[in-house]
């Protein structure tokens, strides 16, 4: 087939491939649905560079409007740190069905265990919500890859 630009060849077999990072969330999806998928799943990913950017030109009005204290000292200025915990903050927001609408960023709060797990604490508006919807717990995986940092967050409900 021929067209403006030159031949072209269009091969109904050609295998089209992912992009490099979706094998990262790929498998923090399995490991989270492995054990838990009792309730709803919040995915988010966010542009590292970007979101050093905004961080640069906004500063510490900025980091005290989205983080908790404890994940700002955690991050030690790392701007993949502090990416991968928004990805995550997103992703949980995303469980709770509500995104940014009426939960602020810092009424959830992604703490590492001393052995490095992640995990989250809700506040205020987010623990009501997810008491609304029987969720007794939010289990998180968190990445971050070259430009990018990937959450996933799974919901467990309360079994009744």
């Amino acid at each position: 087939m021929a067209s403006a630009r030159g031949a072209t060849h269009c091969d109904a077999t050609a295998k089209i491939e992912p992009p490099r990072e979706a094998h990262l969330l790929e498998a923090a999806l399995e490991r989270l649905t492995s054990s838990v998928l009792t309730g709803p799943i919040g995915v988010d990913v966010v542009h590292i560079p970007t979101w050093s950017r905004y961080l640069e030109l906004t500063g510490e009005p900025l980091l005290r409007s989205t983080y908790r204290q404890e994940e700002v000292q955690f991050a030690a200025g790392r701007a993949d740190r502090l990416s991968t915990r928004l990805a995550a903050k997103e992703a949980v927001l995303k469980v709770l069905g509500t995104g940014v609408r009426g939960i602020g960023f810092r009424d959830g709060e992604i703490v590492s265990e001393p052995e490095g797990r992640p995990t989250v604490r809700l506040y205020e508006a987010a623990a009501a919500r997810a008491i609304e919807l029987a969720i007794e717990s939010i289990e998180i995986s968190l990445c971050h890859e070259g430009e990018y940092a990937i959450a996933v967050a799974a919901g467990q409900r309360v079994r009744s």
